[in-house]
């Protein structure tokens, strides 16, 4: 087996497994579990640090040495014609872009949801925000206007993915200006849904986890499941559901 093909199974196999319990164990648990008690934390915690790892372990695949020569211009061919080979219509490139937008946002998306938690127990009077805080709330807006230019590029092209990566841009970016207004504002534990606002983050990163697989088996899938539609149904149900059972105990100290 050649070295390649060992790294690519290997990191490959470990990110199946981790992205998998996250999506269809540790999710579950914490979206029927009561909010804020014993099994929701557990649960939570559990779903935090397998969607790191699936994240990461998604960005390691890029290091596989096939995946890093589909990248590379061919033999002959200037960059900037590889450049527009990328953007293609059911480009294995374009399917590669729409894997990694899914691993970053939710890895973004996992980390300032749970910092909501941080911030509040920091908080004294009003509710605070530090560096940390703002740099997660910029990548969010910054990867929602770059991936909401390429979504817009792949749509006008007839693509098969840019109208799933404009709607989750505007989640993306609809998180962004809410975190910075309350940076700004910094309302009291009190003023502000915060549980709600976890609530949001969390269950974006359940659907770009979906996302993720559905571009993976988007060959095997019949054609209705391909639609936006789909998607902005599964992002309803999804908050439906969380909030339907939103059966909370007070936040601990």
């Amino acid at each position: 087996m050649a070295q390649s093909d060992l790294y690519l199974r290997s990191v490959l196999g470990f990110h199946i497994l981790v992205t998998s319990s996250a999506l269809f164990v540790f999710s579950t648990f914490a979206i029927f579990a009561t909010k804020g008690g014993r099994w929701h934390i557990l649960a939570g915690r559990y779903f935090y640090w397998t969607v790191i790892l699936g994240s990461v372990s998604g960005v390691l695949l890029l290091f596989d040495p096939n995946f890093i020569d589909r990248w590379l211009p061919s033999e002959g061919q200037d960059f900037e014609r590889s450049i527009g080979a990328w953007f293609a219509p059911a480009s294995h490139l374009m399917k590669d872009l729409f894997f990694i937008f899914a691993a970053v946002a939710a890895l973004v998306c996992v980390i300032s949801g749970r910092r909501i938690w941080t911030r509040l127990r920091a908080a004294q009077d009003r509710v605070g925000a530090d560096w940390r805080d703002w740099l997660l709330s910029l990548s969010l807006g910054t990867l929602a206007i770059f991936w909401a230019v390429i979504g817009a590029h792949d749509l006008g092209r007839e693509g098969l993915h840019g109208d799933r990566l404009l709607i989750s841009s505007v989640i993306l970016f609809g998180f962004s200006v809410v975190d910075i207004w309350t940076f700004l504002s910094r309302p009291s534990p009190m003023e502000f849904p915060w549980h709600m606002l976890h609530g949001l983050k969390m269950s974006s990163v359940v659907v770009f986890l979906v996302l993720a697989y559905q571009f993976h088996l988007e060959d095997f899938l019949p054609g209705v499941l391909k639609s936006p539609y789909v998607t902005v149904a599964m992002i309803v149900v999804l908050l439906s559901t969380f909030f339907l059972l939103d059966r909370r105990k007070p936040m601990r100290d």
